[in-house]
């Protein structure tokens, strides 16, 4: 019908998908892929699923933090390959959670003046250990190659300790490392009666 309004005209033009109306949609926040909660939380989430945390602190006064709202965090792709292996965490850095994330893993980012924003970052959710890091804008084609080495390997206890271990099996360190191996596995494994 002629003049009606609605439906696939408001999301399609001729066929193609129309353009954002204002800034506010391009640069918007992927709130589709936040993981919501606090780190505490979101770790516990990535041992319980076995998923890497892929962590993103912004800065509102950084343009690249903008540019990784609107380019890549927006990628169909890339948005499939975080949600099959990763637990995506995103923060502002002078939030109550990007604070406290920072006095951890980001000291430079505090304060009146912080460094190295946008932080983008791959933690292990056994260990905590931020194990890898880049700061400022990423294309989705180079993050998600820079994802891909992790996302066919998830996180894992037993693998873990064992490539940990496997080194030292006959030096005077074996023990000290089974004992401590023990001790992660026991802390990470569920509990279930002997």
């Amino acid at each position: 019908s002629a003049g009606g309004s609605g439906g696939a005209a408001d999301k399609e033009v001729f066929g193609l998908a129309k353009k954002p109306k204002n800034l506010a949609e391009i640069y918007k926040a992927p709130t589709e892929l936040c993981f919501v909660g606090s780190f505490e939380e979101l770790r516990a989430a990535g041992r319980a699923q076995q998923r890497w945390l892929l962590v993103n602190i912004q800065s509102p006064t950084e343009f690249a933090s903008q540019q990784l709202n609107a380019d890549t965090w927006h990628d169909e792709t890339l948005t499939e390959v975080i949600r099959a292996s990763f637990l995506f965490w995103q923060q502002y850095h002078d939030s109550a959670d990007g604070q406290t994330f920072c006095r951890f893993y980001l000291p430079a980012a505090q304060g009146e003046a912080p460094s190295g924003l946008p932080h983008l970052g791959i933690i292990d959710p056994i260990t905590g250990q931020l194990i890898k890091t880049w700061t400022g804008f990423k294309d989705p084609e180079r993050l998600m190659d820079k994802l891909m080495d992790l996302a066919d390997n998830p996180p894992n206890a037993t693998v873990r300790v064992a490539t940990v271990v496997a080194p030292w099996t006959h030096g005077h360190y074996s023990g000290r490392l089974e004992a401590a191996s023990r001790v992660c596995l026991a802390r990470h494994a569920p509990l279930a009666p002997p």
